[in-house]
Formats: C-alpha cells, structure tokens, sequence
C-alpha cells in the first residue's frame, strides 16, 4: 500500500491534473490518522502543508503584533482594532467563515469598577464611619443611598438548624449580619466560599434594601477577598503582587484586581441593593435595633469594548456538528507605568501566529474533515479570561457538541524543543493523543505545571464546563508581563514545532470519532521552590 510513495517527487509536481494531487493528498492524510490511532506516522509528502509552518510566515505574524502601532494591544484601544482587525483579514485570506455576531467578531464589554467619592455610612446620632478604615463596599454591590432602620439578624441563615429570619421581617430595613457561622455548623468548601454572596442574596429576596455584614479586623483599614479595589487591596494580596518574583511586571492595577475579582464566587442573581463589609466593634456600642442609618455606596464604572474573533471550518462528514475549539488570546498589557509600549511578542503573539497558521493549514485540506473547527482570538484574558469566559456563556455552538479545546499560551520562549501540556492530569486520554502524533514532531512534552492549570488561562473556562481542555505553554521567562518581550528573543522554530503538533492533534480529533471522558477534578499544591515561579503565570 506504501509503494505510491515511491514515487519521486519530480514526477509527482509535474502531475497534469489537480485532481490527481487531491487524491494522492486524500490518501496521505488517510495514512496519517490511521496510523495516529496507533501512534506511529508513516513518511508522507509534507510539501502541501510545509510552507505554512515557516519561520518567516510566524515571525512575520509576532512582529507585526507586537509592534509598536498596536500599541501593547490593551482591550479596547486602537492597537487592539487593529489586532482584531489583522487576525480576521487573515482569517479571511485563508478561506475560514465568520463566526461572530458581527462578522468575524463576538464583541463584549470589560466593566472596571473604582470606589468614588460619595461613600458613607452614618448613624441616627450623625456619627459617621469611615470609608476603607471602617466599612468598605463589596466590589459586587449595587451603587446607591438608603436611609432606613437596622434590623439584625444574627449570621443570617435559614436553615433547619438555624433561622435566623424566623419571626423577623426585613423588608425595607438594612441588615445587620455576622460574618461567617456559628459554631458547630459544619459547610462544604464551596458553599463556605459562597457564604457573603448567600447571605447578601436571601436578605435581598426578602425585601432588604441594603446589608452591612459585620467582621473581626486585626487591621487599622478593613478588607475582604469579596471588596478588593485599585487602591484598597487586602494585604495578603498586596504582599503577593510586591513578592520579588513579581517585581518589574507592568500590570495596570484594575486589570489585576479584575483577575482577582474573576476568580472569587460570584453572585448567581443581579445585586440590586447598597452592601458592605463593615467592622463589628462600631456596632459594639449599643446602636439599637430599628435605629436609622443612612448608607451610600459610591462606584465609578468603566466600560471597555473587547471582541473575539472567530473562524470557522465546517466539517464534511457525518460529525459535523460536532466542533473543536482552538484558542489564542491576542490582549496585552498595552503600557506600563511610564507609557513604555508592552510588546507582549511571546505573550501571546505568538499563540497567535500559530492560530493563524494552524488554521490556513487545515483549509487547505478541509474536505478531509469529520468534525468542524472554531477558531477563537480572545480578548481580555488578561482581566481573567473574559474573553473566553464571555464564549462559554454565549457559545456560538452547543458546547455539549463541543469535543475539546487546545489553547495556545505564551509558546515561543525557554528551551527550544520543549512545552508543557497544562491540564494533562485532568485530561489523561487526550494527553494520550497529543504523545502519540507528537512521534511525528519530536518535542519534549512536560506535565509539571498542573498547579497553574486553575485560572491559568483560556482553556479553563471551558474546563469548567466540562469540555477537556490541554493549554500549550513553555512557561514563564524574566520578560514575563514586561517591555522587554519582544519578538528579538522569540525561537522561531519552535512557535513552528507547536504549531505543527497542535494541527497534527487537531487532525486526529477533526477527522476520527475519537472521544474524550470528562476532564477529572484535582488539586496541585504550588510548589515551594523555585519552580514555584511559574505557579503565578496568571493568577493576579
């Protein structure tokens, strides 16, 4: 059966007809996902493809996004149009269709929040409190005034083992609630997380207009993981992003309080009333029940338009309903500080370029194809995975029919001939895959980042839907977040090696009905060495 590739290729590129090249191509490809299933690829004629994968084609694609007329690529600013601009046109080149609510774009809004000037909480007596030093707004509160009498309400639960609204009617009140439970009352990890925002909700439901919950501070300010604002970040948190390993990175403040934000619980319905984090010791002075208080929370919003931008190849076959995802963020840090542009070339222009190519690559042979294909661009993986965050909730496809997402991150930097493959714990027999088309490119594959795969970046949206989800990524290096990435410093060959495994395994997914068991849930403790650096990829 191999003899056909006997033929010299002389004689092979001077066939008459193109519909000759077709089958000879058809016949390769069919030997290639033969052979994947059993993880060995047999030689093929590798000119149909090769030149999509060149060095030049993906340095041409970083250096332009990364150069100083983007700007550093921040959500919404010209560079990032731009950006957005250049991967649909080349989608567009290529032969992909649009798959966005307008054109090639799935557009969506980045809200930052600030504390402004008008906050306040005053009694009956006219004793006022102060802002940050003794009550602070929730970052999920809604914004207004209330004056009305207090209520309180203990911890604020409705149980069978405890009621604390038994009897008691808060409508039109402001409650007063304890932080946390009593003792003996046993909760789950995740509902202990959830513990401010139910509390918050139920007296919402039952007619509150406003909620002050009460807590200890060992602290001259007040904090809370659940009211963390620019300016006013708890001190654990202060104290990670000041660590050494941090120092130097660019990050505008709101887009790292905005990944903080991202990954606390969030409240399941809209909050329509003013709530607070306040000290218990002002209420520690006899302020009896039904006394007036006047409350005002005060925040300033800024809105930011981001976009996606997707392509899309539909498959031929009979599974072509059924779709794989592949994922780059294009956002940046646009400037530090001091107005010096962040080029950002290995984050993530050069994800990126080999999402371009990846793409023009597989067009190419589309006909083959089982299984259709979405490509995504992500914006606002910076702020904490908006972007992608954004797609699950509004997916353009079902994502039950959605068979997997390969997500490429920060690709181009550290050693030339290796990636880690984020999320092969959780995802075993998708690793599985990747090992076995990899014989064919030859890099060193490393599962030892798996405790930055929570919050790490796009892929886990999609994660935690249950799609299986593996991020390629060769980790963080000193330009890390810094003006210093620059597309000088990416290896080329080896944006060239990943982008080559990631269309080899999007192959023997799109053209196979291969299927993948839900990804598993585990936890990986940071490391505490060195390594430990890495751990910190995303998360503020």
């Amino acid at each position: 059966m191999l003899g056909i590739w006997n033929l010299n290729k002389r004689s092979y590129f001077h066939m008459k007809y193109m519909g000759i090249r077709r089958i000879f191509l058809s016949i390769w490809l069919i030997l290639i996902i033969h052979s994947i299933a059993y993880g060995q690829i047999p030689p093929f004629h590798e000119e149909e493809i090769s030149h999509y994968f060149t060095q030049k084609c993906l340095m041409d694609h970083i250096t332009y996004l990364a150069s100083e007329r983007l700007e550093g690529r921040h959500p919404g600013s010209k560079g990032s149009r731009l950006a957005a601009d250049y991967i649909a046109g080349e989608f567009r080149k290529y032969g992909l269709a649009p798959a966005g609510n307008q054109g090639y774009f799935q557009d969506f809004t980045i809200l930052t929040r600030s504390l402004g000037e008008g906050n306040y909480l005053i009694l009956e007596t006219g004793e006022e409190f102060k802002v940050k030093r003794d009550f602070i707004p929730f970052h999920f509160s809604a914004v207004g005034e209330v004056c009305a009498p207090i209520i309180y309400m203990g911890y604020g639960l409705s149980s069978e083992a405890y009621d604390h609204y038994h009897q008691k009617d808060v409508k039109g009140k402001i409650a007063i609630v304890l932080e946390g439970v009593p003792e003996g009352y046993s909760l789950d990890k995740e509902t202990k997380g959830r513990l401010p925002i139910d509390k918050i909700t139920k007296a919402q439901t039952r007619g509150a207009v406003g909620v002050i919950i009460l807590g200890e501070s060992k602290t001259q300010n007040i904090y809370s993981p659940y009211a963390i604002w620019p300016g006013h970040i708890p001190p654990a948190l202060a104290k990670k992003w000041s660590s050494p390993r941090l120092k130097g990175r660019a990050d505008p403040p709101e887009m790292r309080v905005s990944r903080a934000i991202t990954i606390t619980p969030k409240p399941e319905m809209e909050i329509t009333i003013p709530c607070v984090y306040a000290k218990k010791a002002i209420f520690d002075g006899g302020i009896s029940q039904g006394s007036i208080l006047r409350l005002r929370v005060d925040i300033n919003e800024k809105r930011i338009q981001a976009r996606n931008v997707m392509g899309y190849i539909e498959g031929n076959g009979n599974l072509k309903r059924q779709v794989i995802i592949i994922g780059a963020h294009y956002d940046h840090l646009g400037r530090d500080k001091n107005g010096d542009i962040c080029p950002g070339a290995d984050d993530n222009a050069s994800g990126v370029a080999a999402l371009i190519q990846v793409a023009a690559a597989i067009f190419k042979i589309r006909h083959v194809l089982n299984r259709s294909i979405l490509f995504i661009a992500f914006d606002g993986e910076e702020w904490g995975l908006l972007g992608s965050r954004y797609y699950t909730h509004n997916p353009v496809f079902p994502l039950k029919d959605t068979v997997a997402m390969l997500n490429l991150d920060t690709i181009g930097r550290n050693e030339p001939n290796q990636i880690y493959l984020i999320g092969s714990a959780r995802n075993p027999d998708l690793k599985e895959l990747i090992e076995k088309v990899n014989k064919r490119v030859g890099m060193e594959l490393l599962d030892t980042l798996e405790f930055a795969f929570k919050h790490g970046s796009d892929h886990y949206p999609f994660f935690q839907k249950g799609i299986p989800s593996i991020d390629y990524c060769s980790s963080l290096h000193p330009d890390y977040h810094k003006t210093t990435d620059v597309p000088e410093k990416i290896i080329p060959e080896k944006v060239s090696q990943v982008a080559k495994l990631v269309f080899l395994t999007t192959l023997a997914i799109t053209t196979t009905d291969v299927t993948f068991q839900r990804p598993r849930e585990f936890d990986f403790p940071y490391p505490t060495s060195r390594a430990g650096y890495v751990s910190e990829k995303r998360y503020y």
